[in-house]
């Protein structure tokens, strides 16, 4: 696809391929492919196999014990849901000189609701 792309702007004469060499650790630029290709491995894999850091950052870690409700949805909250749901109706007629199209979409949406409680007499 980048090659379609490419050619296509080379066609329409609007077309300018930024260049950037790959220069060497002294800052000389690179001309032969397998020459960049090497100095791209030499770079990453300094990059990436660096020792750790003497001073690692102190991040706190995450909070895991989250208050959330497991269990499965009470009557009481499945009827509050139901009282929720929302009806659309969407009517959309075409008319030709010929035929006519009556089109009818109903789109039903479900709203849960999930009610917590918590108690003052928690056991961990």
């Amino acid at each position: 696809m980048k090659q379609l792309y490419d050619t296509t702007k080379k066609l329409a004469g609007k077309y300018s391929k930024p260049e950037r060499p790959v220069k060497d650790k002294e800052g000389k630029p690179i001309t032969e492919i397998q020459q960049q290709r090497n100095r791209w491995v030499e770079y990453f894999e300094e990059l990436l196999n660096r020792p750790a850091p003497m001073n690692p950052p102190d991040i706190e870690a995450a909070h895991t014990d989250l208050p959330i409700d497991v269990n499965p949805p009470t009557k009481e909250e499945i009827r509050m849901a139901a009282a929720t749901t929302t009806t659309t109706t969407t009517t959309t007629t075409t008319t030709t000189t010929t035929t006519t199209t009556t089109t009818t979409t109903t789109t039903t949406t479900l709203i849960s609701t999930t009610t917590t409680t918590s108690s003052s007499s928690s056991s961990y």
